[in-house]
C-alpha cells in the first residue's frame, strides 16, 4: 500500500487551537477553533466549514478512485479511526475513514484528514489497498468529487488564479470556472465588504488536475483529482 497526499487548504482568520474529534450519529467531525471537517458515514460525503465566519466552504464532496458516474456502491462499509498526529506541520489529530467494497474488484480506499492544533488549515490525503491477488491499476483519484463550492452563496466579482505548471499561463481570470494543474485560488465577494477565498494544492506525488466550474448561477462544483504520471 502506498499513500499519496493532496493538500486542501482553507486560509482562515481565526486562531487555531487544540483539535477535537466528535461523533453524532453517522456524522464524524474533526476540527479546531478555525475549521471543521465533517464526514457522513452513511452518504460517503464530507464538508468543510470556516468557523470564523460560520460559512461552509464546500459540501457534498466525495472521495473516489477510478469511478466515473459515481453511484452508491452496494454493500460497502465505512469505518473510521482517529490517531494523534505529529509531523512536519505540527501536532494535532488525524481522522481516517476507510471504505471497503461489498464485492467486485474495487480497492479498499481510505481518506485522511490532518488537522493541527495551531494551524488554520487542513491537509487531505488518501491510501488505496488492493484486496485481491490480481494486480490492480489506478489512474485517477478524486479528492473533492462534485463538491459544491460555497453552497448557497452567490458571489460577485469572482476571480480565479492557477498556480502554474510548465507552460500554463498564470494570471487572474474574472470568472469561477477553471481547469488547472497543481493549485487553484478561487475568490469572490459575498457582499461589498467580505471576500471569500479557498485554495487547493498538491505536492510532487503525481499530477493533480483541479477543476472549478459553474453548473448553475449559484451552484459551483469543485473537482480535485490526482492522476499517476505514466
Amino acid at each position: 500500500m502506498k499513500t499519496y497526499y493532496l493538500l486542501a487548504s482553507l486560509f482562515l482568520v481565526a486562531a487555531a487551537h487544540a483539535v477535537e474529534v466528535s461523533v453524532k450519529g453517522n456524522l464524524i467531525t474533526i476540527g479546531n477553533e478555525a475549521l471543521r471537517l465533517s464526514y457522513d458515514l452513511k452518504s460517503g460525503t464530507y464538508s468543510g466549514t470556516d468557523l470564523a465566519s460560520g460559512i461552509t466552504a464546500f459540501s457534498d464532496a466525495r472521495f473516489t478512485v477510478d469511478e466515473s458516474g459515481w453511484k452508491e456502491p452496494k454493500g460497502a462499509t465505512r469505518e473510521w479511526k482517529s490517531t494523534d498526529l505529529d509531523d512536519a506541520f505540527g501536532k494535532g489529530r488525524k481522522l481516517t475513514v476507510t471504505e471497503t467494497p461489498g464485492g467486485g474488484y474495487r480497492p479498499v480506499k481510505s481518506i485522511h484528514f490532518f488537522v493541527y492544533d495551531d494551524l488554520p488549515f487542513a491537509n487531505l490525503g488518501f491510501s488505496v489497498t488492493n484486496q485481491h491477488a490480481v494486480p490492480a491499476r489506478i489512474t485517477t483519484v478524486n479528492m473533492l468529487e462534485k463538491a459544491s463550492f460555497l453552497p448557497g452563496k452567490e458571489l460577485s466579482n469572482p476571480q480565479v488564479l492557477r498556480g502554474g505548471a510548465g507552460a500554463e499561463p498564470s494570471r487572474i481570470e474574472n470568472q469561477l470556472g477553471i481547469n488547472a494543474f497543481n493549485n487553484i485560488l478561487a475568490t469572490g465577494y459575498r457582499n461589498s465588504d467580505d471576500r471569500s477565498k479557498a485554495v487547493t494544492s498538491n505536492d510532487e506525488n503525481g499530477t493533480s488536475r483541479l477543476t472549478l466550474r459553474t453548473e448553475t448561477k449559484a451552484d459551483v462544483k469543485w473537482h480535485v483529482s490526482w492522476t499517476k504520471n505514466p
